[in-house]
């Protein structure tokens, strides 16, 4: 029991309506929240959780808006990497019309509401492992993009389906 309640370094994403982040845990406790919005309701997300948080022995997390780098953990242009992942947060049209020579690989696309695009678009610029689609997203918008994934065989998850995802690294 007591080591279930130990901090252990994993990312999270939670089924938070209105606050898309990906929480960043450190096994000393520290964690930092990527918000895709840079105004991020992080109260309801705080209300939900601080239980947990608390239970787990969580200093209260870092939010992060924007930029931002520290010893292990880098936050540009909505990407997180951390611990050896990279983690994309999609919620807007940033990325649209873009090409690369050499497509960076994302560990995790989440995608939020306010990305109006489909999966296509992205792999030229991303190679893309797995899809996490938000619970902002309508379920219009989440089917199509599910299919999408199935299409170019790309795990895809549901927040809306699953609830909260830890992914322990």
């Amino acid at each position: 029991m007591v080591s279930s309640s130990v901090p252990q370094c994993c990312i999270a994403f939670y089924n938070v309506r209105n606050c898309p982040a990906v929480h960043c845990l450190a096994a000393n406790g520290k964690s930092w929240l990527a918000c895709a919005d840079s105004l991020p309701d992080v109260s309801r997300l705080y209300r939900a959780l601080s239980p947990n948080w608390n239970h787990q022995r969580l200093s209260t997390p870092e939010v992060l808006t924007g930029d931002y780098a520290t010893s292990g953990l880098a936050f540009h242009n909505h990407i997180v990497s951390y611990a050896g992942k990279r983690i994309c947060l999609l919620h807007d049209a940033r990325w649209r019309n873009k090409i690369s020579s050499h497509p960076l690989t994302i560990d995790y696309l989440y995608i939020s509401k306010g990305y109006k695009g489909r999966i296509e678009e992205l792999t030229t610029l991303f190679r893309i492992r797995t899809v996490i689609l938000d619970t902002s997203l309508s379920d219009y918008h989440s089917d199509i993009l599910r299919e999408d994934c199935s299409r170019l065989a790309i795990p895809c998850i549901s927040l809306k389906e699953r609830g909260a995802l830890c992914i322990p690294l």
